[in-house]
């Protein structure tokens, strides 16, 4: 079952996030999940990933398929432009504290050793931060 497949590795995700120092400050939060979700996306857990979207519907098979397909597909694009990806680096975040939402700016460093900085859209939804 594809649901179970994705809560399973979605659990010990937010696990981690919850044995690590408590950060009072949301934008701390929603930086720090940005980066577990990317740092699952270059571990090869793409559902986890995936699970990590707003818009992540659950257990519509084919949907979900197509969003792993299109994870896996990034980080292909990335092995045969730059080597592959060595590690993703929380660079700032600007939060929004009226509408629980920030934008979490990403340094991606590649293993030819080029570096390029992605923006990740978060959203807070039930005390759960999302990517947008």
């Amino acid at each position: 079952m594809m649901w179970t497949r994705v809560m399973r590795p979605l659990a010990m995700v937010l696990a981690l996030a919850a044995c690590a120092p408590k950060a009072s400050d949301p934008a701390e939060v929603a930086s720090r999940t940005a980066k577990l979700y990317y740092d699952a996306l270059l571990e090869g857990n793409y559902d986890v990933f995936v699970a990590g979207l707003d818009r992540h519907l659950g257990d519509i098979g084919d949907y979900d398929s197509l969003l792993v397909a299109n994870a896996r597909m990034y980080v292909d694009r990335q092995r045969e432009s730059h080597q592959g990806i060595a590690s993703f680096e929380v660079a700032r975040v600007e939060y929004d504290g009226k509408g629980h939402a920030a934008n979490v700016f990403l340094d991606v460093h590649f293993a030819d050793s080029t570096k390029e900085q992605i923006v990740v859209p978060m959203v807070e939804r039930d005390d759960l931060w999302l990517m947008r």
